[in-house]
């Protein structure tokens, strides 16, 4: 296998979101950019020249009819956190079939093989009071606990891991799997009683990323690599509440991709892709 170069998992990124962007218009289905990707459209009209891949929101009760339309209409590979219980992340791989992810770090493995993707993060319903965030932080933790114990993980590990496993088996005789604390989540991101915010805090950045409503209330079309994608009507805030001062560069040695993630075409024997 041939690894590819940041250029290459751009464009295929880019071929991925392109793709996105014509099924939801068809459809009228809703989403929008985010997080790095977002800040890429608006301070450099494109990726951010060290990131190398694309992330977008969907919100939660359109995600259904999104799965639906990617798959009517389109050949990737779809990881989809609603459904699949053996996915363990919290969040859904638009992924292309003919390129492939080593991950260096252990914990990060996930079991399944994806290719190069676009990250499609579930945008739900949050209660001012953030009553429901805890019990939401609460089912990611234990739905990845029982993912690594499921990936052999804590079964290699000392004492700690040890105990960690035990738990863990514990957990699954009471029928506490992964499929379980799905559900949980999925009961939980999907639930709009008392909601005056939107927000995606299973993401690394939890309470940061919750947001008025009105920030998603309308798209606006940004410039990206040419192409135009739809963000939040109020990104700046969204922005400014996640990162800050966001027009501004971080320093030189934070200027990186992910760290241990390598890219890698497929190839059959006549060395064609497959």
């Amino acid at each position: 296998m041939q690894e590819l170069t940041l250029a290459e998992k751009q464009a295929l990124a880019l071929q991925i979101a392109c793709e996105i962007d014509r099924v939801c218009r068809k459809h009228n289905l809703t989403y929008f950019i985010g997080y790095g990707s977002l800040i890429g459209a608006i301070r450099h009209h494109g990726f951010i020249p060290w990131d190398d891949d694309i992330d977008l929101w969907v919100p939660v009760t359109e995600f259904e009819a999104f799965l639906e339309a990617m798959k009517a209409e389109t050949d990737y590979l779809i990881l989809d956190h609603l459904h699949d219980p053996e996915w363990p992340r919290c969040f859904t791989k638009i992924s292309d079939r003919n390129t492939e992810i080593k991950i260096d770090a252990e914990e990060m493995q996930t079991g399944k093989a994806f290719g190069v993707s676009v990250d499609i993060f579930p945008l739900f319903p949050i209660d001012s009071a953030r009553a429901k965030v805890p019990k939401i932080l609460k089912a990611k933790k234990m739905l990845t606990i029982q993912s690594l114990y499921r990936l052999g993980i804590y079964r290699k590990k000392g004492i700690s891991g040890m105990l960690k496993g035990l738990r863990s088996a514990l957990l699954l005789l009471a029928g506490r799997n992964e499929a379980y604390y799905k559900k949980q989540l999925r009961q939980l991101e999907s639930d709009a009683s008392g909601s005056d915010a939107l927000g995606c805090v299973i993401s690394v950045y939890k309470d940061r990323d919750i947001h008025p409503k009105d920030a998603f209330a309308s798209a606006v079309d940004v410039a990206f690599e040419g192409k135009t994608f739809s963000a939040p009507c109020g990104y700046d805030r969204v922005l400014r509440q996640l990162y800050g001062d966001y027009m501004k560069l971080p320093p030189v040695e934070q200027r990186v991709s992910h760290g241990g993630e390598h890219a890698y075409s497929i190839r059959d024997k006549e060395g064609g892709t497959h």
